[in-house]
């Protein structure tokens, strides 16, 4: 899709990935090309609403939004001609609250392709092949072994963090 819209992008655009998944600003610069030199990327670490599907590919049941949303914005000399968060939130809603991480590298860290993994093996490791008898919940219906390891991996994402951090102060990781 980058490399569809590369032609049409006019300068001081603003691309937005909503959820963003690990390495979508670096997906966006080398697609894009010389169209994308002058437009913003805004990298969401995941939905703004707990939703679940209903009719795959074309029904969701929106369980509530988040409370809070982070997003990393890289600009790459980009002027909008309009605020970018708040015309976000505008399009979205009053829920939930957006706000702009320290940097893109926190997002990624944060990325719900990192920690939904865990609670699905968790959740299936076990599985003997046959039919369930009912839908099995995600985060309501986390199990002691998958908790454990997401806290494992929180626990990686976290210490990750404080070593960037100690390695280049300047590195703002406090979000992750």
């Amino acid at each position: 899709y980058f490399k569809a819209i590369a032609p049409y992008l006019e300068p001081n655009a603003v691309i937005v990935g909503l959820p963003s998944q690990p390495g979508f600003q670096f997906q966006c610069c080398d697609l894009l090309g010389i169209g994308g030199k002058t437009c913003a990327i805004v990298s969401f670490e995941s939905l703004p609403w707990a939703c679940r599907i209903q009719k795959f590919g074309r029904e969701v049941q929106v369980l509530g939004p988040k409370d809070t949303l982070a997003c990393a914005i890289i600009k790459r000399g980009c002027r909008p001609q309009f605020p970018i968060l708040p015309t976000i939130q505008y399009v979205i809603g009053k829920e939930p609250k957006l706000t702009v991480a320290a940097n893109y590298l926190s997002i990624n860290l944060l990325a719900d392709s990192v920690v939904h993994p865990p609670m699905m093996y968790g959740t299936w490791k076990d599985w003997d092949g046959k039919p369930v008898s009912e839908k099995p919940l995600f985060y309501q219906g986390l199990n002691d072994f998958a908790a454990d390891m997401l806290d494992k991996v929180s626990t990686e994402l976290f210490n990750t963090a404080q070593v960037i951090q100690q390695k280049y102060p300047e590195m703002d990781m406090s979000d992750v």
